[in-house]
């Protein structure tokens, strides 16, 4: 055995324990449940924050626009969090979906 095969073999065999590794992560991030935490903690905290920060700054505005201020600053930083972790799950399933495609244009 040459030296350039011994090399492609030990290539071969770390592309495919990447592909295997890229594998077992992208099907840990899809089997695992979304945990409610981050939007509770996001409520909770946020809430706080947004109204200290509102009267702690002699904001002189009715309670109505206060109410709509934080409740919009509260339901940005939500989605901002749901559209993150559904980007993860996403890009779990496309990884999924390329290297079962690159299995097929090798066989």
């Amino acid at each position: 055995m040459t030296s350039t095969e011994k090399t492609a073999q030990e290539y071969q065999a770390q592309a495919l324990l990447a592909q295997l590794n890229r594998t077992e992560r992208a099907k840990a991030i899809l089997k695992k449940t979304d945990s409610r935490l981050p939007f509770y903690l996001l409520v909770l905290l946020g809430t706080g924050v947004c109204n200290f920060l509102i009267n702690s700054a002699a904001y002189t505005a009715p309670l109505s626009v206060r109410v709509l201020i934080v409740t919009a600053f509260i339901t940005a930083a939500i989605g901002a969090v749901e559209n993150f972790m559904m980007r993860r799950k996403l890009d779990a399933a496309i990884e999924l979906l390329l290297i079962q495609e690159q299995r097929h244009t090798r066989e």
